[in-house]
């Protein structure tokens, strides 16, 4: 079993169910250290400790205590990431400027059983474009974000990266999806319909379930790297909500013309994970044939690079899922 392989059945562990199965005895000393560091490099140490816990990942008393070591370390990371939020939250709240948390925040606090197996150690936060050079500004002068010398827009995406007071990245996006692409979608019609969640005791924002399936498929496809198990991860259990209202989804998708991103993220998470549920949104995917136009668009966004496990995709048989979209 290679070392993709074991990532891949850690990423989807507890998912209802993932056939990808686990290895049946503890690795060697050489091939732990390499999955041990893509496990911390993944964000997945939390649901690879949860896996060895209740006995699905073998591993040896000591690789045992790593794990929970390197767990309690990505979490202190976690905590100085909801910290920075919070103070985000606080600051923006106060001056009456619209805010919404995106990805792992608000992912692992509304969409996973158990918050703590979705680790994120970056604060990613959307305003309004209008407020946008008026939030950062603010978050510097009160000392949330540090001052760079020079600030790091994204030409891809509409956002500008900081370093946070406590050391956390952050992105103050004014847009979910890159330029030239899903422009029908208005981040005041985001804002509009934000749900509310309270980590820390700070009020924060949140998309709406619908639009945060659509965030992720986007993060996924956009955002992320094609080895990126915790953002397809995040797909697929946004997906197995029982609450999701399909009919929302597919109205949203239609009107922000991202149609073939959505059936393009779940058709390659279904495939990563081996998933057997077949949900209508699942169905759907598999059987969307996208436009010209949207061919053309996606050609025009190649995936990108992956860090780690480059082959991951198509050892397991997702590269036919993703390249489906543009076929």
């Amino acid at each position: 079993m290679t070392s993709p392989e074991i990532l891949v059945a850690i990423a989807g562990h507890g998912l209802n169910p993932s056939l990808r199965r686990f290895i049946e005895s503890p690795l060697d000393s050489g091939a732990w250290r390499t999955l041990v560091a893509k496990l911390e490099t993944g964000k997945l140490t939390a649901l690879a400790l949860a896996a060895a816990t209740g006995g699905a990942l073998p591993v040896t008393e000591e690789q045992g205590d790593e794990l929970r070591h390197r767990s309690a370390r990505a979490m202190k990371r976690r905590e100085a990431a909801a910290q920075c939020l919070g103070e985000i939250g606080t600051v923006l709240n106060r001056e009456a400027i619209d805010s919404c948390v995106l990805h792992g925040a608000a992912t692992s606090a509304l969409d996973y059983p158990e918050a703590d197996l979705r680790l994120y150690e970056s604060a990613d936060v959307l305003v309004a474009p209008a407020h946008h050079d008026d939030a950062v500004a603010l978050l510097q002068e009160k000392g949330v974000l540090r001052v760079p010398a020079h600030e790091r827009r994204s030409r891809r995406r509409g956002d500008v990266r900081f370093v946070a007071a406590n050391g956390v990245n952050v992105g103050v996006h004014f847009s979910i999806t890159p330029r030239r692409f899903g422009g029908a979608i208005q981040t005041g019609d985001l804002l509009a319909s934000r749900i509310w969640f309270s980590p820390r005791g700070v009020r924060l924002g949140a998309l709406g379930a619908e639009e945060r399936l659509l965030s992720a498929c986007i993060h996924a496809r956009f955002g992320a790297s094609t080895s990126d198990l915790l953002a397809q991860r995040d797909v697929v259990q946004l997906v197995l909500r029982d609450d999701l209202a399909l009919r929302r989804v597919e109205r949203l998708a239609s009107s922000w013309r991202v149609e073939a991103v959505l059936a393009d993220a779940v058709r390659r998470a279904w495939g990563t994970f081996a998933v057997p549920d077949v949900v209508p949104i699942s169905a759907w995917s598999r059987a969307y044939r996208p436009h010209r136009r949207d061919r053309w668009r996606l050609a025009s966004h190649p995936l990108p690079m992956a860090p780690h496990g480059a082959g991951l995709l198509a050892d397991l048989g997702g590269s036919a899922a993703a390249s489906g979209a543009g076929s």
